[in-house]
């Protein structure tokens, strides 16, 4: 998510041929296979920002479930508490 955030590509193309970690995405992600066996494919990602919310997200313990909650248009958004009680809920 990071290299999104910060490369901003335009599409999954474009995602994988940005560098990251001094190589390419997509480099990356096949050396990652090869490490743990498994197929792992970017399908599609999106870029949403939250003005008035909070966005929070959770990778389950064994990292094969992850979940991200938006909130939109809650006045106290950046609230630690607020931030807390979503993360407890993607916990779920």
């Amino acid at each position: 998510m990071e290299v999104i955030e910060k490369q901003n590509p335009a599409n999954v193309e474009a995602l994988l041929e940005t560098v990251y970690n001094g190589k390419k995405v997509s480099e990356e992600l096949t050396d990652i296979i090869g490490k743990i066996g498994e197929k792992i494919e970017v399908s599609r990602f999106a870029i949403d920002n939250s003005e008035n919310g909070l966005v929070v997200d959770y990778v389950h313990h064994g990292s094969k479930l992850a979940v991200m909650i938006k909130s939109e248009n809650v006045p106290d958004a950046k609230n630690e508490e607020f931030g807390n009680m979503l993360k407890d809920i993607a916990m779920q």
